[in-house]
C-alpha cells in the first residue's frame, strides 16, 4: 500500500480503534468488576459468571489494538514527512506507540489468564492475577506520554500540520504524566489520534487526486503519440 493511501486511512483506523475500545471497555464492561483488593473467591465467582462477556471484550479490544498498530506506523510516516528537520521525533513517537501497545497487550494477556484461572477454579492464582492486572497501567501510561509529547513537538516545531493538534497532544502528554489522573490521557489519546488521522487524510486527498489526474493525462498523451 502506498504511503498516501495509508495516510487517507489513518482517520478510519483511529475511529475503528476508538469504537473497539468503547465497545470492549464500556459497553461490554459493567460496574461490578472486582477491584484489585477483592477477595480471590469474589474474583473467581465474577469471572465464572461473566466469562463469555469478558472474553468477547478481550477479542474486541485486541482488534482495536491491531488497528492502532497500523495507525502508529502510518503516523510515523506522516510526521517524518511533515517535519523532516526533526524526523527523530517521529521515531520517538513511534517508540511511544509501541510501548503503549505493549502495555495494552500485557494487560490483555493477564486478563485472558485471569479468565482461564477462574474457569479452572484456581482461586488463589486468580486473586493474584486480578491484583496484578489492575496495577500494571504504567507501561501504557508511559507510552502515551512519549507518543503524545514527541508527536506534539513534531507538529509544533515547523510542520505543516495544524498547530492546535500539536498543542493538544502536548496537553495529553502532561495529563498522562500525572500519576493519579494519568489514565485520562490513556483514554483520550485514541480520540486525538482519530482527529489527527482525519485532518492529515483530508489534507492528503486533494494532493492525491491531483496526482491521479496528472497520471491519467500522461497516459492519454502516451496513447496519442502511439
Amino acid at each position: 500500500m502506498r504511503n498516501d493511501r495509508l495516510t487517507r486511512l489513518l482517520g478510519p483506523l483511529g475511529l475503528g480503534a476508538v469504537v473497539a475500545f468503547v465497545i470492549g471497555f464500556l459497553i461490554l464492561n459493567d460496574n461490578n468488576v472486582p477491584g484489585k483488593n477483592a477477595s480471590a473467591a469474589a474474583v473467581v465467582s465474577y469471572y465464572q459468571t461473566h466469562s463469555m462477556r469478558e472474553t468477547w471484550s478481550l477479542y474486541i479490544v485486541a482488534a482495536g489494538v491491531i488497528l492502532m498498530a497500523f495507525f502508529i506506523g502510518g503516523m510515523r510516516t506522516v510526521l517524518r514527512k511533515a517535519n523532516e528537520a526533526h524526523s527523530w521525533l517521529a521515531d520517538t513517537a513511534f517508540a511511544g506507540g509501541i510501548l503503549f501497545i505493549a502495555g495494552f497487550s500485557t494487560t490483555g494477556f493477564l486478563q485472558w489468564t485471569l479468565i482461564s484461572a477462574a474457569h479452572n477454579g484456581q482461586t488463589q492464582l486468580a486473586g493474584n492475577i486480578n491484583f496484578l492486572s489492575q496495577s500494571i497501567q504504567l507501561p501504557a501510561q508511559a507510552g502515551v506520554v512519549v507518543l503524545a509529547a514527541a508527536a506534539g513537538l513534531a507538529i509544533v516545531l515547523g510542520s505543516d500540520i495544524p498547530a492546535w493538534l500539536g498543542y493538544l497532544a502536548l496537553a495529553i502528554a502532561v495529563v498522562a504524566a500525572i500519576g493519579p489522573i494519568g489514565l485520562i490521557g490513556v483514554l483520550v489519546v485514541p480520540i486525538w489520534m482519530t482527529l489527527f488521522g482525519f485532518m492529515v487524510g483530508a489534507r492528503t486527498a486533494p494532493h492525491a487526486a491531483g496526482e491521479r489526474r496528472k497520471a491519467m493525462g500522461h497516459r492519454m498523451t502516451l496513447r496519442h503519440h502511439h
